[in-house]
């Protein structure tokens, strides 16, 4: 009964933050969230031109593939092998970093500050309270999505290593390794965006971990929408963050009923924030 009762609940987590995902280009087109976000001044500019120079990379590839192979298709049955090698090319010189390392993690810690912006200003029309959107809280919120990204590309190897062991034994599921891969990196690469949600109600790390958890339907459609953004060169590590910030915003916000705001002793290790 329990574990039907989750799966219902997990189920309808998924579907609620999917529909907010669609919801969230017209919320942040209908309050203009952008605005205030010049606040943030030279190192944010400094740090999002490092993510498009990322997305430039996979630009490279497409470049290289029309200069070596695509102007050079005479038929139309080449010129739908080259574009299959485009896609070969794209897959495993572009996006192999991403599956296979930290990098997902690194264009995060990069557009930090598009989640922590687009965030706060989303929770602070959703609460109708003003929050702090300085400079020096910024400087906080990015050291914190260091450490949580840190933190979630280690539990993110040991739960790989998890899967070696398991699957070591139970050699006849080995087909099932790579999508449970897939779920538990997007699950860590969406509790990345949602801490900074947590953030705000003044949890520490690994008491927003544990929280994130008892929604990690959330996180895992957040991270998944993410994962597949991030994908799109130059347009995905600037719109990736910013989609993801404000539905997952939104999404904990309506689907939890605001609980954080007034919570007191159902997480443990809660500390509300100074001033609140």
């Amino acid at each position: 009964m329990q574990i039907d009762s989750f799966a219902r609940s997990y189920i309808k987590q998924c579907k609620f933050t999917f529909e907010k995902h669609r919801e969230a280009l017209q919320f942040i087109n209908k309050h203009k969230l952008w605005n205030g976000f010049d606040r943030y001044g030279w190192l944010a500019k400094m740090m999002l031109l490092i993510a498009v120079l990322i997305g430039c990379y996979f630009i490279s590839i497409v470049y290289n593939w029309w200069q070596n192979t695509g102007a050079n298709t005479s038929n139309l049955y080449s010129a739908a092998s080259s574009v299959g090698t485009l896609f070969q090319d794209i897959f495993t010189e572009g996006f192999k970093p991403l599956y296979m390392g930290g990098m997902k993690y690194f264009v995060l810690i990069l557009a930090e500050v598009l989640v922590f912006h687009f965030s706060r200003r989303t929770l602070e029309i959703l609460t109708g309270k003003a929050g702090q959107s300085k400079f020096e809280e910024f400087v906080i919120a990015q050291k914190r999505m260091i450490k949580v990204a840190i933190f979630s590309f280690f539990v993110e190897v040991i739960g790989k290593m998890a899967f070696g062991i398991f699957f070591n034994f139970y050699g006849f599921l080995e087909f099932s390794r790579p999508v449970l891969v897939l779920v538990l990196q997007c699950f860590l690469l969406g509790f990345a965006v949602v801490d900074n949600y947590n953030e705000q109600f003044g949890l520490p790390i690994k008491a927003s971990f544990r929280y994130t958890l008892k929604y990690s339907g959330i996180a895992l459609v957040t991270g998944a929408i993410l994962y597949l953004l991030l994908f799109i060169p130059l347009i995905g590590a600037l719109a990736g963050p910013i989609i993801a910030a404000v539905a997952a915003t939104i999404a904990m916000h309506e689907f939890t009923g605001g609980e954080l705001a007034n919570l007191t002793d159902i997480v443990p290790d809660y500390a509300p924030p100074s001033g609140s």
